[in-house]
């Protein structure tokens, strides 16, 4: 069993732990994309890698056993006009390459005085390369 945390006061830093047996032990650490962010999600994805995303877009996964880098990618979930607030990305289950992003898009109602936010989930491909771009 594996945790990935991004500590307050070292924000550009993602600390990896282990659990072996009652104890969660210190396993490693990664840098985060661009040295930092206010906003970033963490989650485990296929046999051992750790999806580092970002609200500024970027997307790095990482193999936790070495600390390579599988695969980047940036997303902008924007649409032309909109205002929209990236909140998390996940990985699908097992060995697809693809993640799921939620964000949610300011929308006017009925009442041009009201204003609301939808949340949309897009997907989207990040394919493995032999030599990905970094972020760094």
């Amino acid at each position: 069993l594996h945790a990935a945390v991004v500590l307050e006061g070292q924000p550009d830093l993602v600390a990896l732990f282990v659990q072996e047996a009652d104890s969660w032990l210190p396993l490693g650490e990664l840098r985060m994309p661009l040295g930092g962010v206010k906003k970033a999600s963490l989650a485990f994805m296929g046999n051992g890698d750790l999806l580092v995303s970002t609200g500024k877009g970027h997307m790095l996964r990482h193999n936790i056993r070495d600390g390579s880098v599988v695969a980047s990618a940036v997303h902008d979930l924007a649409q032309k006009g909109q205002e929209a607030a990236w909140q998390a990305a996940c990985g699908f289950e097992g060995p697809d390459t693809h993640v799921a992003h939620l964000s949610l898009s300011k929308v006017s109602s009925l009442s041009p005085s009201a204003l609301g936010w939808q949340p949309s989930i897009v997907s989207m491909d990040v394919p493995t390369a032999a030599k990905p771009a970094l972020f760094q």
